[in-house]
């Protein structure tokens, strides 16, 4: 049941993201003011992250990260917000947009 679930949020998403590029490429073609398409594509974006909000859950503002280095010593790193994660710890490891 769960499977089935997941598989029909899935196309209900996918479906969604379909009608929103579709609109958007109407504007486009139609000549529509760049502000405008601008303000339909955050309108767009709000619907997208509330979506993947409520299916994932809202990320937190900051979070504590605790782990052990190489020298096995516990470490703590407190109040650190997810891109500030990512731009210090992860992104000198492995960079997303050379992968993209």
């Amino acid at each position: 049941m769960q499977i089935l679930l997941s598989c029909w949020l899935a196309n209900k998403f996918f479906f969604q993201l379909r009608e929103y590029a579709k609109y958007l490429a109407d504007m486009v073609a139609e000549e529509v003011d760049s502000a405008k398409i601008q303000a339909k594509v955050e309108e767009f974006m709000g619907h997208i992250y509330r979506f993947i909000g409520i299916c994932l859950g809202i990320p937190p503002k900051t979070f504590t990260w605790e782990y052990y280095d190489k020298s096995k010593q516990y470490c703590v790193v407190e109040n650190i917000k997810p891109i500030d994660f990512y731009e210090t710890m992860v992104k000198p490891l492995y960079n997303v947009e050379n992968k993209v």
